[in-house]
């Protein structure tokens, strides 16, 4: 599908005819009428019931005006992106959706290379085609450096009304697109792995998930739950789109922003806890504790705090049984005698009692969006944040 076609059959529905359309467009009649077999031929079905003077439309493009007019509307607005230059220049007469939905996932990734792993194409094929679309709109759309592309103010406003076109495409085939779904439609936000349905990290994520598919049922999100560790390094394969990270240690090269700050406590069974917070020491040192593994950022605010009670000797003498799995960490805390250090908020509305030491705020979780510095991901970012974290306890 490209833009004339569109723009060709929404004209012929609403002059009456190919006749009229072509002289409207200022196109052979034969180019419309090329056009609008095109156009019905995606749609599965006529548009039009010809006649000698004046043809009528069939009652499934009544049905289908209103999108049509404003996919026409989108495609005319592309085009006037990329007016003549100067003396002698013409603008685009067509653009293909392909390539404005390729073109799309080079925004999206930051780099060809990382679009070209996506879309399952060569990279030089790629390249070729974003330089034709460069060619055919008459100016550049990519800022390209050592550290990937971002797009140029034409090229901001292009994958804004090529996603619209998109969406809009896809509404009237009632097709989905799975490869562009993939690529372009579907946000794929990694988080850390939260702690039970009960914590406030899985409220958010979910209150996220319910509101963005109430305001955006044309382009899902996706949501995955990891290490930090492993978030990070799905930032950097494009494997996510933005990440919420249990940590604000995040590399230099990304942007991020801290969302949350989440007071910590070493937790376990009454009958084990002195409720003295003196014993915090000897407690460590006398009971197994549970912990996440490294990759995690709540195992390393659990290091700072051992690094700052104790001394090497003593740290190596704990006993420390490494959890990824947060459901069976809480439950080696509340049925086998460990300890484990928490945020307080995702023990607070747990039925079995347990007994907690609040540690000092400099140990505090802090909750980090962080995304890759291009313009999708700073444009996802600021989406995410209107709508996931307006509280925490």
């Amino acid at each position: 599908m490209d833009t004339f076609t569109l723009i060709a059959g929404h004209t012929v529905l609403t002059t009456g005819g190919l006749r009229q359309a072509a002289r409207a467009l200022g196109r052979p009649v034969a180019s419309v009428s090329v056009a609008l077999s095109r156009l019905e031929k995606a749609l599965a079905t006529p548009l039009i019931i010809k006649a000698p003077s004046r043809s009528a439309p069939t009652l499934e493009a009544q049905r289908l005006r209103s999108e049509l007019e404003q996919a026409a509307d989108i495609c005319l607005r592309v085009h006037g992106l990329f007016a003549p230059a100067g003396p002698g220049s013409k603008p685009a007469n067509t653009i293909s959706l392909l390539a404005l939905r390729r073109f799309c996932e080079v925004v999206r990734s930051g780099s060809i290379r990382r679009a070209a792993q996506s879309l399952q194409t060569g990279q030089p094929q790629l390249s070729r085609q974003i330089a034709g679309l460069e060619a055919m709109v008459g100016q550049p759309l990519l800022e390209r450096s050592g550290r990937g592309t971002q797009p140029t103010s034409a090229g901001r406003a292009l994958m804004v009304l090529a996603e619209m076109l998109e969406t809009t495409w896809q509404s009237m085939t009632g097709q989905a697109d799975n490869a562009f779904r993939r690529t372009i439609s579907t946000f794929r936000l990694g988080t850390i792995i939260p702690l039970g349905h009960e914590s406030e990290t899985a409220r958010q994520l979910a209150a996220l998930a319910a509101r963005w598919l109430s305001e955006r049922p044309k382009t899902p999100l996706f949501i995955s739950s990891t290490t930090a560790e492993d978030l990070l390094a799905g930032l950097q394969t494009g494997q996510f789109d933005l990440a919420l990270l249990d940590t604000d240690l995040v590399p230099a090269h990304l942007e991020q922003k801290v969302v949350a700050s989440l007071r910590l406590a070493v937790v376990g069974h009454p009958a084990l806890m002195s409720d003295s917070a003196q014993s915090l020491r000897s407690l460590l040192q006398r009971l197994p504790i549970a912990v996440p593994s490294k990759r995690s950022g709540l195992r390393q605010r659990f290091s700072d705090l051992l690094e700052g009670l104790m001394t090497e000797p003593e740290r190596e003498a704990m006993t420390l049984v490494e959890i990824d799995s947060l459901p069976i960490l809480v439950n080696l805390v509340l049925q086998h005698g460990f300890l484990a250090v928490l945020p307080e908020a995702s023990f607070a509305d747990v039925e079995e009692p347990l007994s907690a030491i609040a540690l000092d705020p400099a140990y505090d979780l802090k909750l980090t969006l962080a995304w890759p510095p291009t313009f999708s991901g700073r444009r996802l970012a600021e989406m995410v944040m209107k709508t996931l974290w307006t509280e925490v306890r």
